[in-house]
């Protein structure tokens, strides 16, 4: 499985459903595994996902964030739209590089 950047996803438990949970482990090219988990709020096929982020292993930022993504057509294709709210206070710079690449990483494959 993919990630962002030099990320890699070599674990990805999935069950989506609203209320359902999943867990990500996410591995840099060098350096420990990060976990990622959170729980689906919203799964309406195929318009919309919104659920929520939060890091368990390997980074600092220990707060609850939430993500939504919404998938529209588009001539040609498919325009995703997505947000992703952090807690009060907190940057999202790092996040931001990150979705661009994951999404990036997404259009090639699919392409």
């Amino acid at each position: 499985m993919v990630g962002p950047g030099l990320f890699t996803t070599p674990s990805a438990e999935v069950d989506l459903r609203p209320g359902g949970t999943y867990r990500l482990i996410m591995q840099p090219a060098d350096g420990e595994a990060l976990l990622l988990t959170g729980r689906f709020r919203e799964v309406v096929p195929p318009e919309r996902l919104v659920y929520t982020w939060r890091w368990e292993i390997g980074v600092p930022d220990l707060q609850e964030s939430l993500v939504t993504v919404e998938f529209h057509e588009v001539e040609g294709g498919t325009e995703v739209r997505l947000l992703h709210e952090h807690a009060p206070g907190s940057v999202l710079d790092p996040y931001q590089l990150g979705w661009e690449s994951g999404l990036e990483k997404l259009e090639a494959l699919l392409t």
